[in-house]
């Protein structure tokens, strides 16, 4: 095996995710060159991500000299300081006053929010995906507002906030579409901005157009099979008719297994009502196999007696 490169910068990332495409813009707007990994995330990953990222095993890492970084904001802070002159550009993202620093640090990590209810927006249905698109629009009107009239968050100067913000902006329509409402109508502000980021050269050559990005979220959906038939409907079934040894230990009945789970983690059917559930009950599955169901049914979490409930 090749020994390892261990200097300069090297960015550990995937492609479409927007919060490595925060480091992209932040390295292309401070001039500072680095080499690009990119990395697998539906697959096995990398020994190199692992090994630099061995507690949330997630991008993006930014290696400095073999030395990690982890997550995207910190990422952004540590260029601030560890580059600070520097670059082609010599540009700082943050404000010098300390006060005004404090609060893009506070909108930055707010925007997290966007990916956060959107990602539900496409996941969930009904009451859920209702419930998700209201909180996304006032999180974008919080947004909004915040920018106010200013060209940029941070004034007249593209800063930390709008290099925080904007990889969200090829989301957006497909989150329009799911969602059933119109960005420039709801905020006009910040879709004016996108505008204004969407032509910079940082931004413009880091992300990728929105009809790339929608094309990645029907492959999620298909990966973790969002939408697709899973069988029999287990609501079809009389809850009465199946015995007590086919019930989990919190009182859900059990109607079918899961078979790309490979373990006990089940379908199930509530015996009032008849909502479709799925339950990792903690007498049956382990913490893993309760995680492997989220990752594959998830659309919004309940707790039951001994585990997690997963509403379809």
């Amino acid at each position: 095996m090749a020994e390892e490169k261990n200097e300069g910068l090297v960015l550990l990332d995937f492609w479409v995710s927007p919060f490595g495409q925060r480091c992209r813009i932040a390295l292309a707007e401070k001039g500072i060159p680095y080499d690009y990994s990119e990395q697998e995330l539906l697959g096995a990953k990398s020994d190199l991500l692992l090994r630099s990222n061995p507690i949330h095993k997630k991008i993006p890492v930014l290696l400095h000299d073999g030395r990690p970084v982890c997550e995207s904001l910190v990422i952004l802070n540590y260029l601030d300081e560890a580059f600070p002159n520097q670059g082609s550009s010599g540009k700082l993202l943050l404000p010098a006053d300390p006060y005004a620093r404090a609060q893009a640090r506070f909108w930055a990590a707010y925007s997290d929010k966007v990916y956060e209810l959107g990602t539900r927006l496409w996941k969930l249905k009904g009451e859920a995906r209702a419930q998700a698109r209201a909180e996304l629009l006032q999180v974008l009107a919080n947004l909004d507002s915040e920018l106010g009239g200013k060209p940029f968050f941070g004034g007249e100067e593209f800063g930390f906030v709008d290099v925080a913000v904007a990889p969200f902006v090829p989301w957006l329509p497909s989150y329009e579409r799911y969602g059933e409402f119109s960005v420039e109508a709801a905020v006009p502000r910040l879709a004016a901005w996108a505008r204004r980021c969407e032509g910079r050269e940082s931004v413009a050559g880091s992300l990728h157009p929105p009809g790339k990005v929608d094309e990645f979220i029907t492959m999620l959906k298909k990966h973790y099979g969002i939408g697709s038939s899973r069988g029999a409907d287990p609501r079809t079934t009389d809850p009465s008719s199946i015995g007590s040894a086919d019930r989990c230990c919190c009182g859900w009945v059990r109607l079918r297994r899961v078979a790309a789970m490979r373990a006990a983690v089940l379908v199930l059917s509530s015996p009032v009502g008849g909502s479709t559930v799925a339950c990792g009950c903690l007498m049956r599955a382990t913490w893993l196999q309760i995680k492997l169901l989220l990752h594959c049914l998830v659309v919004g979490v309940t707790n039951c007696s001994y585990g997690l409930v997963v509403r379809l």
